[in-house]
């Protein structure tokens, strides 16, 4: 059964992710950074692991564009638990499929792997990314040809709700989008939690980032 915990700002939802994980006490979180690869602004990847790291989780590195498929692969089928993280969702998703590694993620996910997504980690379990233009360049994910997402969840993730510097960005999305996507929206103390078919949003308590 797939259970998923998408957020916009992880250490902003660190009573949430806490909670969600005491559940499942994962051994080890597979933490794939990729996507902030083409990011000025990273900051948010070593605070989405000192948030594991506060809650008592290890992390095991893995740059997904900086290893071979098989190795990958064959990280995705051992884990229990994955964490993405934000960044540039184009560029993540190029990564993917330069990698093949789409299929065996659905499918990863689809068994029961924990997965938690970050802002462009949680956009790309949509079927497909393509109205992330407005708020991600795709100049950076140059050979990215098809934008099929993971297609895990039957809605489109839209993270940084009321978030500097996104505020503009959301709510071009939400116009240019209007009537013809399912978005569920985020601010920075939100998560959406998918377990099987069901899926809630959730706001953490004490959240830093909030609006």
């Amino acid at each position: 059964m797939k259970k998923l915990f998408l957020a916009s700002y992880l250490a902003g939802v660190k009573t949430l992710v806490g909670t969600w994980l005491e559940e499942k006490r994962p051994e080890e979180i597979l933490f794939v950074p990729t996507a902030a690869n083409v990011e000025e602004y990273t900051d948010y990847v070593e605070e989405a692991a000192d948030t594991f790291a506060a809650l008592g989780y290890r992390v095991k590195r893995m740059d997904f564009s900086k290893f071979a498929r098989e190795e990958c692969e064959r990280e995705l089928q051992m884990c229990d638990s994955l964490y993405v993280s934000g960044g540039n969702t184009f560029y993540l998703l190029q990564e993917l499929r330069r990698k093949n590694l789409l299929g065996a993620l659905h499918e990863r996910i689809e068994e029961g792997m924990l997965y938690i997504g970050e802002s462009a980690g949680a956009m790309i379990t949509a079927r497909d990314i393509a109205y992330g233009q407005i708020m991600d360049d795709k100049k950076a994910a140059p050979d990215l040809k098809d934008m099929s997402g993971l297609s895990v969840v039957d809605f489109y993730i839209l993270p940084h709700r009321g978030e500097e510097p996104f505020v503009e960005a959301v709510e071009e999305t939400l116009r240019v989008y209007d009537g013809k996507l399912e978005f569920l929206t985020m601010d920075n103390s939100e998560a959406v939690i998918v377990d099987g078919a069901e899926h809630r949003v959730e706001r953490s308590v004490g959240a830093i980032g909030s609006v």
